[in-house]
């Protein structure tokens, strides 16, 4: 392949690409008619656990093909969505979102991404790989340790971040300046106020197993100042709206 072609291929993905990052920086949430929930989806914030009670209990009339629900394909189920047009016609449908605490949350993206994949032989996640292929530099590596691994993400803007380190608000439809949201349920009490909710609400109660067990919990990282300050820039914003304390740092 002569090196204008490969110009030509990289520049067509990164428009390709462009194009994609824009498309999803667009909010929607999942409707489910059958429980009169709208559940706004955020990566790496206990999702697939959401989505395995919403199948099991919301659409219990539809499948995967006979397939048992699983990692491989809870993420391409076929879920019905509407944007914040389609949401402002629901009526008595309650609109949740689970969200994290920032800090873990990135801890637990570069934990799954980079450390697992660098242990199990894997290679780089192509969600990140991606990153490396339009720039031509080494953005993102196995061999990065967390400050890095943090300095990348803090390069990239919002609306072209990979879904796992996007800023959860930007996947939470808003009208009127504020978030399109009856419930906020935080990761950390996640069981207690799901279940609150569902019996609350009426429908069958919330004890699904956790289908993703994230590893970043077993390991341990102390944080710089520079690193506090980056996370607190990076997701000032989640930080305001979804009522999490930012640490300081010098």
């Amino acid at each position: 392949m002569t090196p204008m072609k490969r110009s030509g291929n990289r520049i067509t993905e990164a428009i390709r690409n462009l194009r994609q990052a824009v498309r999803r920086s667009v909010p929607t949430g999942i409707i489910c008619e059958p429980l009169r929930l709208c559940y706004f989806s955020i990566p790496k914030v206990g999702s697939s656990t959401v989505k395995r009670y919403l199948i099991e209990h919301g659409y219990a009339n539809l499948s995967l093909e006979g397939r048992e629900i699983g990692m491989s394909n809870i993420h391409g189920y076929p879920f019905p969505r509407a944007d914040a047009a389609g949401i402002l016609q629901l009526k008595n449908f309650t609109k949740f979102a689970v969200v994290r605490d920032p800090y873990r949350r990135i801890w637990s993206c570069y934990v799954d991404k980079i450390v697992r994949n660098r242990d199990d032989g894997k290679p780089l996640h192509p969600g990140f790989e991606r990153y490396n292929r339009l720039s031509g530099l080494r953005i993102f590596h196995l061999d990065m340790d967390f400050p890095a691994f943090l300095r990348s993400v803090n390069r990239i803007p919002d609306w072209m971040a990979d879904g796992h380190f996007r800023s959860q608000h930007r996947f939470i439809a808003s009208h009127g300046g504020k978030l399109m949201l009856d419930r906020i349920i935080r990761l950390e009490d996640m069981d207690a106020e799901m279940r609150s909710m569902t019996n609350l609400l009426g429908i069958p109660e919330w004890n699904p197993p956790n289908i993703n067990p994230s590893k970043a919990g077993k390991l341990a990282f102390e944080w710089s100042d520079a690193e506090i300050q980056i996370v607190n820039r990076r997701y000032r914003v989640d930080f305001d709206l979804l009522g999490y304390q930012l640490r300081k740092g010098d």
